[in-house]
């Protein structure tokens, strides 16, 4: 996506890169070495580094296994509402505007010099391939995200929010899962922060703990980002055609 450099670090960059980063980073600290704890400062630039880099890491990777883990495809759902067929799950139905899709491929019509006959097969889905549809998807959200505040940027950045926190969540659980279990086995090479005794008492409740903790996360992420691809899709299509008037 062509995004300005300020653009993409005011929303782009806090949500969907700063805040899952910040987020793993903190859950990973107690599994650090103990003789290596780092103090205020040192904690703070951990925090800092440590938080991009995996923050772009879950980015990349939410990219690739998005649909694995369950979350929703916003070009499926693009592709649905351009078709009118139905959304079983969305909330608010009732604010697709059938004219403000009619006017969105008409704008689309002219900016990418497509017929009408283009444009009606990819409102009845007649051998209309899907990678032209996310041409038009991504169209017309890199046209909506450069025209200025929109709340479909705001809808954008909470899914990739909610996409990096599934993937920063499913690292996390199998990360600590492993040093927890070299730890008790006496395979880890070095005492983790968390470790005030050696035994599987402690380490079970920081398992559970962590697993009943990152399982919320992942199923409320889930759920908004589905709901958020919905609100994208429609907020984009009326701002594309307000931009085009």
């Amino acid at each position: 996506m062509s995004l300005s450099q300020s653009s993409v670090f005011d929303k782009f960059t806090f949500f969907g890169v700063l805040i899952p980063g910040v987020f793993a980073s903190a859950l990973l600290y107690p599994f650090l070495p103990t003789g290596i704890a780092p103090q205020l400062t040192g904690f703070v630039i951990y925090l800092t580094v440590v938080s991009f880099t995996l923050g772009m890491f879950f980015n990349g990777l939410g990219e690739l296994i998005g649909g694995s883990a369950g979350l929703t495809d916003s070009v499926d759902v693009f592709t649905k509402i351009i078709r009118n067929e139905e959304i079983l799950w969305a909330r608010n139905k009732s604010d697709i505007d059938r004219a403000i899709v009619d006017k969105s491929l008409s704008h689309l019509d002219t900016a990418l010099d497509l017929d009408h006959g283009q444009t009606y097969r990819m409102k009845q889905g007649d051998d209309f391939d899907k990678g032209a549809m996310n041409a038009a998807y991504q169209y017309m959200l890199n046209q909506v995200w450069a025209g200025g505040n929109s709340p479909a940027k705001i809808h954008h950045s909470v899914r990739m929010l909610c996409r990096s926190l599934v993937t920063a969540c499913f690292f996390v659980g199998f990360s600590t899962l492993i040093i927890i279990l070299l730890q008790q086995t006496g395979l880890l090479p070095y005492d983790p922060i968390y470790i005030s005794e050696s035994n599987w008492v402690n380490s079970c409740i920081i398992a559970i703990f962590y697993a009943i903790g990152l399982s919320l996360v992942v199923i409320v992420s889930v759920y908004i980002h589905k709901q958020y691809t919905y609100y994208l899709c429609i907020y984009m299509l009326s701002e594309f055609v307000r931009l085009n008037n």
